[in-house]
């Protein structure tokens, strides 16, 4: 049997990395809710229909973080809502 010993190191912030690090504010966001008809999953172009929506969301920084169903319907189908966020600033 052998007899090694391991070196271990702690990383030690500075004074100025943790008076940055209490200074940082919290990630501010802003928030967008999107009702779209829940028909045409049955099909790809229905799907793309999706996708259009959420690349021209993302586009402009939006981020989808939830969706989920609502209690109304319409005559093409039911209604989901869809939850994005996108920082501020």
């Amino acid at each position: 049997m052998s007899d090694k010993t391991e070196e271990h190191t702690a990383a030690v912030a500075t004074p100025e990395q943790v008076q940055e690090s209490r200074t940082c504010s919290p990630a501010r966001w802003e928030y967008l809710t999107v009702p779209v008809v829940a028909a045409g999953f049955e099909d790809a172009a229905g799907i793309d229909g999706y996708h259009g929506i959420l690349n021209d969301h993302g586009r402009d920084r939006w981020e989808l973080v939830g969706v989920t169903s609502h209690p109304g319907r319409t005559v093409e189908g039911s209604i989901v809502v869809l939850f994005l966020k996108r920082p501020i600033g």
